[in-house]
């Protein structure tokens, strides 16, 4: 297993650095609500470190989907969120992309909106993108009093380390939380100190977090989201 997973992580790095001269990388932010701008923050601090071929968009309307090749749906208020990609035609659209292979990152409320099992809904329930095989409970840690900070442990260490501890500080505002794991193909990525709390999962090409890596100084979420973008792209062009 270790053997595989530096397989991985190597074919990632490789693809990284490929993407430096080879296509260009088009990711987007939903721009509704929420952090997007320290997630855009994150992804110019990466580009311009790294040297990458990156296009940064900002994803406000359906038709900026267009040839996309990766998403991050930041925090906010789910509710909202699933109403307004509802009504604007968004949630087809991302559900279609995400099929075809597309690499999305869901942070906070983007973990919701992933998930195909939502507890805790509000009355008349929320329209949902689904697509990650887990069960997810809206503000498990209690409202917004109950926000906190904490250390998350990352389980696939070998591959988000990157010259930095098995761990990251985690940020958690009204967060939801993972009550299960409907798949044994979820990798769970971060837990908390119980090692029972589940807070972050990979899914083929969805990864999602309960927490909030944009709002630190901490590239490693984002360059791990970045890697699955780029070898995605470079095994879809292979085909």
């Amino acid at each position: 297993m270790a053997a595989l997973c530096n397989a991985e992580e190597q074919a990632g790095e490789q693809s990284m650095k490929d993407s430096k001269r080879d296509s260009l990388v088009v990711v987007g932010v939903l721009c509704i609500q929420g952090a997007f701008i320290e997630h855009i923050k994150k992804l110019k601090e990466i580009r311009d470190n790294e040297a990458l071929s990156l296009e940064i968009r900002e994803i406000r309307k359906p038709s900026d989907m267009k040839d996309l090749d990766g998403l991050i749906i930041p925090g906010g208020e789910s509710t909202t969120l699933s109403v307004f990609l509802a009504q604007n035609g968004f949630t087809d659209v991302i559900k279609k992309w995400i099929s075809g292979h597309g690499v999305v990152w869901g942070t906070c409320a983007g973990l919701i909106l992933l998930a195909d099992d939502l507890q805790g809904q509000k009355e008349g329930g929320q329209t949902v993108i689904g697509g990650l095989p887990v069960q997810s409970r809206r503000n498990l840690f209690g409202r917004q009093r109950d926000s906190f900070e904490g250390l998350v442990h990352i389980n696939e260490a070998q591959q988000l380390q990157s010259n930095g501890p098995p761990t990251c500080h985690g940020i958690f505002i009204r967060a939801p939380g993972i009550s299960k794991v409907l798949s044994p193909d979820v990798k769970v990525l971060g837990y908390l100190s119980d090692q029972e709390t589940v807070v972050a999962v990979e899914y083929q090409n969805i990864i999602a977090t309960c927490f909030h890596p944009e709002l630190t100084n901490d590239l490693r979420w984002h360059q791990y989201f970045l890697k699955h973008v780029v070898r995605q792209k470079n095994n879809s062009s292979a085909k």
